[in-house]
């Protein structure tokens, strides 16, 4: 294990509907860590400062923030140029917003909105993705890209090629790893999926799979009810420099349930190490 300590278990800001919520959940349960999506409905900087209060509501508090950039109609890779530039400049504004609040991490997507590969151009994504990297850097932040289950980095190659190439870092989501084709058609297994891109790995979404509802056809995530099904990802993100553990669901008997489940898991793993430990000497 190269981890010496348990990763911050953060939960969501999509959970509650007012932050004072949030942040008394996160004390009653001694969680130090709150992941903090801006509004998806942004559209420049203006929008940004709407979120002002709340963040230093949750700052001031003393909890880590990490940023989730989560812009289903902002996409830096869009075929359409303009559309690709504003969306580039929306991105950097959130970094600037960020550094404010002596934010670390910053998640993006690349494809998030799509409906086709046909509206997304390679170069574009490769060019603003790593522009966006160095805007992070120059702010002391850790822009980070998230793997999806669609486009490039639905696959293991296809996102450590974007990765290497953009020097991003990376938020592993492990529902959309056993969600994407390359797992489901028997490509390979999440595992091996995460072992690729394994030495890039700083933060994680934990949760079970992402399914598409029927009816409506929006995407959902699958709360575990135990680890069986996760548990070897998990064993692999302790063996990688990943320190966040993000409860990624939004329902909070879920997000109670799964935080349950995690620290028993945690616990039970440093407590072997510790035994391990011992009879090597």
């Amino acid at each position: 294990m190269k981890n010496p300590s348990s990763p911050t278990i953060a939960v969501s800001n999509k959970v509650y509907s007012s932050v004072q919520e949030l942040i008394d959940y996160c004390m009653a349960h001694n969680l130090s860590g709150i992941d903090y999506t801006l509004n998806p409905d942004s559209k420049n900087a203006s929008d940004l400062q709407k979120e002002t209060a709340n963040i230093e509501k949750i700052a001031k508090e003393g909890f880590e923030i990490r940023f989730h950039l989560q812009f289903y109609s902002m996409e830096i890779a869009d075929i359409n140029i303009k559309k690709a530039k504003r969306s580039f400049e929306f991105h950097k504004d959130c970094i600037e917003f960020i550094s404010n609040f002596n934010g670390e991490y910053a998640t993006i997507h690349i494809g998030l909105g799509m409906k086709s590969m046909d509206e997304l151009r390679y170069e574009t994504a490769l060019a603003h993705l790593s522009d966006l990297v160095e805007c992070g850097r120059e702010q002391k932040i850790t822009v980070c890209l998230e793997n999806l289950t669609k486009g490039w980095t639905n696959n293991p190659h296809g996102f450590l090629e974007m990765i290497e190439e953009s020097k991003a870092g990376v938020t592993f989501d492990i529902g959309h790893a056993n969600a994407c084709p390359w797992v489901l058609n028997d490509q390979g297994t999440s595992v091996e999926f995460l072992r690729t891109i394994s030495s890039h790995v700083l933060n994680a979404h934990v949760y079970e799979i992402e399914k598409v509802d029927e009816k409506t056809l929006e995407a959902y995530h699958v709360a575990p009810r135990k680890l069986d099904f996760i548990k070897p990802l998990l064993s692999e993100l302790l063996c990688t420099k990943c320190d966040w553990w993000l409860i990624e669901l939004k329902i909070s008997e879920e997000v109670n349930h799964t935080l349950y489940l995690l620290q028993s898991f945690l616990n039970e793993t440093l407590k072997q190490n510790k035994s391990f430990k011992e009879q090597m000497h």
